[in-house]
């Protein structure tokens, strides 16, 4: 998994690294890719609000119902 996410990374920023994208768009990706990648390797805080989300549902069921 280490293996492939490293190639779509490498292969995803490539034309961002050659000049092909404009400069205000080269920021941008390289941004957007890295949190990207730190989301799938640590989903923790997505875990969390997912979990918060199912709580106060749940707490909402009980206590407006």
């Amino acid at each position: 998994m280490i293996i492939g996410l490293t190639i779509l990374f490498v292969l995803a920023i490539m034309p961002v690294l050659n000049g092909e994208v404009a400069p205000p768009g080269d920021q941008f990706l390289i941004v957007l890719w890295i949190s990207i990648l730190a989301q799938q390797t640590f989903p923790i805080p997505i875990l969390l609000l997912f979990a918060g989300s199912v709580i106060g549902a749940g707490l909402a069921e009980y206590y407006w119902y």
